[in-house]
């Protein structure tokens, strides 16, 4: 059977995303998320987005990391489904469900979207802990899915290497944690390298960057909005009451793959 699906990017964070919505459901099984994400044997992707119908949105909307596993939220992968779902119904905003969240989208310019993320949820004890533990600021924020931000130190390739070492092997997170390294260039600016649970290091990463902004601000060392500056590009964080992640989005190409 052939599986029609769209490939899109936002600053290089890359999907597969597959529209379910008027046909029967589909099952994604870890080899075949693994095949389809690989980069040499298959379509290549950070994540798999499957689309499904929902009562209270446009589109219910899983998530599969390059390694078959699930994921819970992805910001940058949210913007371009709710970019592909107002292309297509002609419209300037839309709704989609995402895990327990219900996310509103609008189209803000050229293939640019505006996700309102929700509210953050901040565990700040897990915090201390690991602050003790991996000798770096740390903050632990749920954005829908589970992110460590790490500042206050330089972080090389080397550093890189140790405190995800650790981070794997912590007991603390028995089912893996996206980490989020953060270094502070002004009031309204930072730097951000994403390492996604499932995909590794990745261009961008658009939880993450709520995650990242969310902590400077509340930290002191920023305001609102914060321009967060990853390998793959930028994006405009906004935090009031809520966190809205504002990027480009692009579409690539679409085909057809086997499914099996």
């Amino acid at each position: 059977m052939k599986i029609h699906f769209i490939k899109m990017q936002a600053l290089g964070n890359d999907f597969i995303v597959i529209d379910r919505r008027r046909q029967s459901p589909l099952h994604l099984p870890v080899e075949t998320c693994r095949r389809w994400a690989d980069r040499h044997l298959g379509i290549g992707a950070d994540q798999i987005l499957l689309l499904n119908p929902a009562e209270d949105a446009e589109a219910a909307m899983e998530i599969y990391n390059a390694d078959g596993s699930k994921a819970e939220a992805c910001g940058n992968g949210t913007r371009c489904v709710a970019w592909w779902v107002m292309e297509n119904a002609k419209t300037l905003g839309t709704t989609l469900r995402v895990g327990e969240r219900l996310l509103k989208a609008q189209e803000t310019g050229l293939n640019t979207v505006r996700i309102d993320m929700g509210t953050p949820e901040i565990e700040g004890e897990i915090s201390q802990k690991i602050e003790n533990t991996l000798e770096t600021k740390a903050m632990v924020i749920s954005m829908g899915n589970p992110h460590l931000v790490l500042w206050g130190r330089s972080f090389t390739q080397e550093v890189f290497d140790d405190l995800i070492g650790k981070i794997r092997n912590s007991s603390l997170f028995p089912g893996g944690i996206n980490v989020d390294f953060v270094t502070v260039r002004g009031y309204q600016q930072i730097e951000m390298i994403p390492y996604e649970r499932g995909s590794g290091f990745t261009k961008a990463c658009g939880s993450g960057a709520c995650a990242a902004a969310v902590t400077v601000i509340r930290q002191g060392l920023c305001l609102s909005p914060v321009t967060v500056a990853m390998p793959g590009g930028d994006v405009v964080i906004q935090y009031d009451s809520t966190v809205k992640l504002t990027g480009e989005v692009a579409f690539v190409f679409e085909g057809k793959i086997d499914y099996a």
